[in-house]
């Protein structure tokens, strides 16, 4: 009796090690799986605030050319970038999940709102024929600051 429970310990103690060895995998690949969501998540983020923030150059880059020489491709581009600054927000809202990022995102949104509404102006006192008008406006006024 003695030496078959010797040899039922051989074969079990194996397989127990190998059974724990196996939970233990199992966990930190889920653990591994869990942190590459997350970094993905990131990335994405990070992705779409530099499109952002590309969208955000051509928008004041393109007033600034409108004001220069009106032209209708001026026009076409900042509303282009207009209408993917707005594409994107929604797509970062759903994204950013931590509270502080999310106050950033807020800010960032009100301060590029702000921007897209002063270019609008400027370009709809330029449309109107009143170019100096709104290239006076654009030195004195946030439209610099802003841009």
């Amino acid at each position: 009796m003695k030496l078959s429970y010797q040899v039922f310990l051989g074969y079990l103690i194996p397989l127990v090690l190998y059974g724990g060895s196996a939970v233990t995998i199992f966990a930190k690949v889920n653990s591994m799986r869990e942190f590459n969501k997350e970094l993905e998540r990131t990335i994405h983020v990070e992705r779409k605030i530099g499109d952002l923030g590309i969208q955000a150059q051509i928008l004041s880059r393109t007033t600034r050319g409108y004001l220069l020489a009106p032209s209708p491709l001026s026009l076409n581009s900042f509303r282009t970038a207009n209408n993917n600054i707005n594409k994107i927000f929604p797509e970062l809202n759903e994204l950013v999940q931590d509270q502080e990022q999310v106050q950033n995102l807020k800010n960032l949104e009100t301060a590029i709102s702000k921007l897209e509404q002063i270019n609008e102006q400027l370009i709809n006192i330029a449309s109107q024929g009143r170019l100096q008008e709104a290239i006076n406006l654009w030195k004195q006024d946030a439209g610099r600051q802003q841009s």
